[in-house]
């Protein structure tokens, strides 16, 4: 063999080696594996909802638990009953497709992940004051904000979300004085999926908007308030037997 195809060969090999190296490199790391076996091996598909079995008939008995709450950063709170807000939406639901053993996988026990490449909860605010661009609908569809999926196939997700509710849409809005009480429902469900698909429960039991978190700079924020604010709020998740 010439001097010059020689070299063409070990250049060859000397790639390949580099190569094979690499690619056994990057399997080694766990969570590469992890994410290969959970996604791209398994096959997972995100427009699937994650239900063990089909919906039951006549109960939620088969429905996937979905926990809904809210943390309100800044509020503004206007004579016409229009609640604006900047908001941190918790939800939280297990997908059984993403369940690990952490033991095989070098004790890794939760993963942070765009939450694009998750099936999520189609969640709207059926009494929303606004649609269109930039509103709730439209930020929860492209929020880029990763969830936390954890080895029992726990999902947390919490994004950053506008609200602009229209409190009393069933009604006329009443004449009261904006320092007498005042009281809101957020009607938050699911847009397609049904109570016997669905299971909107509390987030941690919360009965009130959670309200530790808001700003000074809110219009509407002071110490002695915010007791009041808190229970003035009411989330209501929707779940209806048909589409809203």
């Amino acid at each position: 063999m010439g001097s010059g195809k020689m070299a063409a060969a070990m250049k060859s090999g000397f790639i390949l080696f580099m190569v094979f190296g690499f690619s056994l490199a990057k399997n080694n790391n766990a969570f590469t594996r992890l994410i290969d076996d959970l996604f791209d091996d398994a096959g997972y598909e995100k427009d699937a909802i994650p239900m063990l079995k089909p919906a039951d008939k006549t109960s939620n008995v088969n429905a996937i638990n979905v926990g809904v709450g809210m943390s309100i950063i800044s509020m503004d709170y206007d004579p016409a009953e229009v609640l604006t807000a900047n908001t941190w939406m918790k939800f939280t639901w297990t997908d059984y497709r993403l369940k690990w053993d952490a033991n095989q996988y070098e004790g890794i026990s939760n993963i942070k992940i765009p939450a694009s490449r998750l099936w999520r909860p189609d969640m709207s605010v059926y009494n929303a004051y606004d649609f269109g661009s930039g509103s709730f609908e439209d930020q929860f569809a492209v929020a880029p904000t990763n969830a936390i999926v954890y080895s029992s196939g726990k999902v947390l997700w919490i994004p950053p979300l506008p609200l602009k509710v229209n409190c009393h849409h069933d009604k006329v809005a009443p004449s009261t004085n904006q320092n007498d009480p005042q009281e809101c429902n957020i009607k938050i469900g699911s847009w397609t999926y049904d109570g016997f698909h669905m299971n909107l429960t509390a987030y941690d039991g919360e009965e009130y908007m959670e309200l530790s978190d808001m700003t000074k700079n809110s219009p509407t924020w002071s110490p002695h308030r915010r007791e009041m604010l808190s229970r003035m709020l009411t989330m209501i998740a929707v779940q209806s037997l048909t589409c809203p």
